[in-house]
């Protein structure tokens, strides 16, 4: 392979942060529709959909980390979020997303620019290689004013970046 396209720097905002994260179980998913270097389109088993989490605003955030090592590329894909006050329904959620990482989830991440980012599926390994919960941490807090929630960090590691969905989540 070689270099096949030049990068010029955009002339607009750049915003930080995830704004929506939708998740499903990789069994859900058949497969993501290419469309150049970007799915525009996700095919579900039967009428499985992706669920909606809603965190703390300016909580969560995808990142990719690159390494390389014995002529082979990694990807690291991690996704973060808080969710807010540690009560019943969190712990339900939490628990079926420990639950669901035994075989893995599958994540559409949209960021404060509006791209969808698919997160725990590629083209090089389709769902072999899905998310799955690499830790969590709840807090009730010492004090009032102190955070009551729960830290879920999901990961996986891969043989290429993320691509952007273009096309409707299916909710």
């Amino acid at each position: 392979m070689a270099i096949s396209s030049a990068f010029s720097l955009p002339c607009e905002n750049s915003t930080g942060g995830i704004v929506n994260i939708w998740l499903t179980d990789k069994a859900n998913v058949s497969s993501f529709t290419l469309s150049g270097s970007a799915y525009n389109a996700i095919t579900m088993v039967s009428s499985a959909v992706f669920y909606s989490y809603q965190f703390e605003q300016d909580t969560a955030e995808y990142k990719e980390t690159v390494s390389r090592e014995n002529y082979s590329t990694v990807v690291n894909h991690e996704l973060e979020f808080y969710l807010t006050k540690m009560n019943t329904t969190q712990r339900d959620a939490l628990q079926d997303l420990i639950d669901s990482s035994v075989c893995g989830v599958v994540a559409i991440a949209q960021d404060a620019n509006g791209n969808k980012w698919v997160i725990g599926y590629s083209e090089e390994q389709g769902l072999a290689r899905p998310l799955k919960v690499q830790s969590m941490e709840g807090t009730t807090g010492k004090a009032f004013t102190d955070g009551n929630g729960s830290s879920v960090m999901l990961a996986s590691s891969d043989t290429e970046k993320a691509r952007v969905f273009t096309g409707t989540v299916p909710v």
